[in-house]
């Protein structure tokens, strides 16, 4: 993500082209093979070079938080869940005692 940041796209306004033509631009030039790229017209070869840039990082972005949100997974709810197993066999005598002694009230109240 940074080594595509470094180009600085982010910079270039943008806000004029809809987003479908930039899709269609980043497919296109993805597509493209570099000799290809290289003999277009000058005003093109940007468009398509920018909007490829501009897919790439979007995409890295986008993969760079999924790969955050699966760590993120991994390490708390992992400790969540072992930490509340140990929680829940450590009660688990309280709880026989607890389930005795409500037996035993049920008993002296039914007779």
């Amino acid at each position: 993500m940074d080594e595509i940041s470094a180009f600085r796209l982010g910079r270039a306004k943008l806000d004029k082209v809809p987003p479908n033509r930039l899709a269609t631009l980043a497919r296109v030039g993805l597509r493209s093979k570099a000799p290809i790229l290289e003999r277009m017209p000058e005003p093109k070869r940007t468009a398509l070079l920018t909007s490829v840039v501009r897919h790439l990082e979007a995409s890295a972005i986008d993969d760079a938080l999924d790969l955050f949100s699966v760590l993120m997974q991994v390490q708390l709810i992992s400790a969540t869940r072992r930490a509340t197993d140990r929680d829940w066999l450590a009660a688990r005598p309280r709880m026989a005692k607890a389930s005795r002694r409500l037996d035993a009230v049920f008993r002296l109240w039914s007779e």
